[in-house]
Formats: structure tokens, sequence, C-alpha cells
């Protein structure tokens, strides 16, 4: 599956909601071995985006990889400015519940173990 390809790919640091895109093609979670996806994106160590704008699919990985302590990228998405308030809203009631691990890209970045050979 490109999915799991991608996961140890050492060029990608951010997997952007992986499974959101696979809605409209009629794929349902119960199609898809979430709990394995879930493990291997923690065992990746590769940031999760958590995207307000999409749902779906997304939901029971991005709960399942909390538990295993995965980083997240907590993103609204927006495409203007009505865009920007109302999800901007929706990051703020989901980072307020707590239990994400949130990343500092900046850090990230600063502590990847080898640079991308040029």
């Amino acid at each position: 599956m490109a999915f799991y390809r991608m996961l140890e790919n050492p060029r990608v640091d951010i997997i952007a909601h992986p499974l959101s895109e696979l809605k409209p093609f009629g794929v349902r979670d119960e199609d898809l071995p979430l709990r394995e996806i879930s493990d291997r994106i923690a065992v990746s160590n590769k940031i999760m985006e958590f995207n307000v704008r999409y749902n779906g699919i997304d939901e029971q990985v991005i709960k399942q990889a909390k538990d295993r302590g995965v980083q997240f990228l907590i993103s609204s998405d927006s495409h203007s400015v009505k865009d920007l308030i109302l999800n901007s809203r929706k990051v703020k009631e989901i980072t307020g519940k707590g239990g994400f691990r949130i990343v500092d890209i900046r850090q990230y970045l600063l502590n990847k173990k080898k640079p991308l050979a040029r």
C-alpha cells in the first residue's frame, strides 16, 4: 500500500489527513485496518496532521494514534477569512480538550536524526 511506503520514506515528516481523501471514493472505516494503520503511524515517528476541515475516517485513527503518543500538528486548513474564523475556533476546541502531543515544528526539524541528502 502506498500509504505504508510513505511512512517509511525518510523525506516525509508530516502525514496530512491521511485517510479523509478516501471518503469520496466510498471507502468506509470498516473497510480499512485502522488499528494497523495507527500502529504503523506510531512506529514511523512521523507527525500526524489533525486538520479540522476534514473528518470521518481519520477520527478513529487520530484517537488511536493519540493514545500511542503520536505527535500532532493541528491545522485549520483555512482558505479564506471566514474559514480562518470558523476553523480557528475548532482548533481551540480540540486543543482545549487536551491529550494531544502537539509538536513544535522548529524543534522537530532541529532534532531530526539525519539531514536530507541534496
